[in-house]
């Protein structure tokens, strides 16, 4: 695996659309910092995120600006 968006593909192997087509991924490298990739969940809704490399699998919630 080269890259982020590779990453990403290993996620919709073999997922198909409504109209049986591979599953899409937007991806946009935004800088050397930040790529971001986005695609539709199969079923339900679905979330898959990374902060430097660490799978942050709690959800967590806004606060207001003190």
């Amino acid at each position: 695996m080269e890259n982020f968006k590779q990453y990403c593909e290993l996620y919709t192997r073999g997922l198909t659309n409504d109209e049986d087509e591979p599953l899409k991924i937007v991806h946009e490298k935004i800088s050397d910092r930040w790529e971001v990739a986005v695609t539709v969940s199969s079923n339900n809704f679905q979330q898959i995120s990374f902060v430097n490399g660490i799978a942050t699998t709690k959800v967590g919630t806004l606060s207001p600006a003190a």
